[in-house]
C-alpha cells in the first residue's frame, strides 16, 4: 500500500582538509583533517578533483569504518526507527551529491540506462526533471530502484545500504536528528517544503546549493531535495532484529522498499535522518520525489 505524505554541475573545490585517494580506490576525493595545501598530497588532490569521472559529478567521500548511533529512542519518532542502537559499518564510499539529470543522461546516451518514466507517480507534471535544459544540475527523479541500480553499476558502484546511508548522513560521534545537528531545517540548510519559513520549493533544487546543511562527512542534500533509494527491503521491526555489524536489510524480500532523506515537497518532520519512508510497490515503481546516489 503506497503511503503519500502531505506538503506541498557539481564542482569539487580544493580546500584545507581535502586530499585525493590513490591506489585501487575509486576516483574520489577524501575529506581529511590537517592537510597542508602546499604539500604534494594537496597538489595531487587539486589534480584529482579536477578530473571528470565517468558520471561527471560522481565524486565520492570516504566514510571510515566504525560505530554510529542508528535510529530513534523508544517513545520518539516512528516504531520503524526503533530502537536506537550502536551499529558498526565497514569503510565505504558515498557520492558527494545526488545523481543529477546530466549524470544520468550520459548513461542513457550510452545505451545502458533507460529514460526516467513519465508514467511514474506524478511524473508527467512540472516537477519532472528529465528533458528540461534548465534542470541538468537537479537530481534525476522518476527513476525506479532498477534504473538506479543500473546507473550505479554502469559507473562501477552500487546503491548504499540503509545503515550506510544513515551513517553518512549523521556522522560517527553523536545521534543528531539532522545532518547539521538537532535544530529543525532552515531555507539555507535544505531544499524542502518550509513554507512557514518562506522557502517553499515547487520543484527540486540544483544539487549542492544548500552547503549549510552538509553532513559531518561533507555530503550534500542528505536531507531534502529528493528521497534516495537504498538497497534494503523494508521491515518495521528490522532495527531491533538487525545484526549490529553491516546490516543489509531483511534476508528475505518483504515486498516493501524504503527510501531515505525527505524531499523538496516534505515538511521538516520528514527530513529527520532516522525517518524511513516505505511503500509496497513493484521494483519498477518510480515517483517524482525519489532519486538516488551511489556508494562503493
Amino acid at each position: 500500500m503506497l503511503r503519500l505524505w502531505g506538503g506541498a554541475s557539481v564542482l569539487c573545490v580544493l580546500m584545507m582538509g581535502l586530499v585525493a585517494c590513490s591506489g585501487s580506490e575509486p576516483n574520489v576525493v577524501k575529506l581529511g583533517v590537517g592537510n597542508d595545501p602546499k604539500s604534494q598530497n594537496a597538489r595531487k588532490a587539486t589534480s584529482e578533483a579536477a578530473k571528470p569521472s565517468r558520471a561527471g559529478a560522481g565524486k565520492m567521500v570516504r566514510i571510515d569504518g566504525g560505530m554510529f548511533s542508528r535510529g530513534t529512542p523508544v517513545g520518539q519518532g516512528d516504531e520503524g526507527e526503533q530502537p536506537r542502537r550502536q551499529i558498526f559499518v565497514n569503510t565505504f564510499w558515498m557520492d558527494l551529491y545526488e545523481v543529477t539529470v546530466r549524470d544520468y543522461k550520459r548513461c542513457v546516451d550510452s545505451g545502458t540506462c533507460s529514460v526516467p518514466d513519465t508514467g511514474g507517480l506524478a511524473c508527467s507534471g512540472p516537477q519532472y526533471n528529465w528533458g528540461k535544459n534548465d534542470r541538468l544540475n537537479h537530481p534525476v527523479n522518476c527513476v525506479s530502484i532498477v534504473q538506479a541500480r543500473q546507473f550505479c553499476q554502469w559507473v562501477g558502484k552500487r546503491l548504499p545500504t540503509e545503515a550506510e546511508w544513515e551513517k553518512a548522513a549523521r556522522g560517527p560521534k553523536d545521534s543528531r536528528e539532522y545532518p547539521w545537528g538537532d535544530t529543525s531545517p532552515t531555507c539555507a540548510q535544505a531544499c524542502f517544503n518550509g513554507d512557514d519559513q518562506g522557502c517553499p520549493n515547487p520543484t527540486s533544487c540544483p544539487v549542492g546549493t544548500h552547503p549549510a546543511g552538509k553532513s559531518p562527512y561533507g555530503l550534500h542534500d542528505m536531507t531534502g531535495n529528493v528521497w534516495e533509494w537504498v538497497s534494503d527491503h523494508y521491515a518495521e521491526d528490522y532495527y531491533g532484529a538487525a545484526p549490529n555489524r553491516d546490516p543489509k536489510g531483511p534476508r528475505q524480500p518483504t515486498g516493501e522498499r524504503v527510501v531515505r532523506g525527505g524531499s523538496f515537497d516534505d515538511i521538516g518532520q520528514y527530513q529527520r535522518l532516522a525517518y524511513r519512508f516505505n511503500f509496497e510497490e513493484p521494483d519498477s515503481f518510480s515517483y517524482v520525489y525519489i532519486g538516488f546516489r551511489c556508494a562503493k
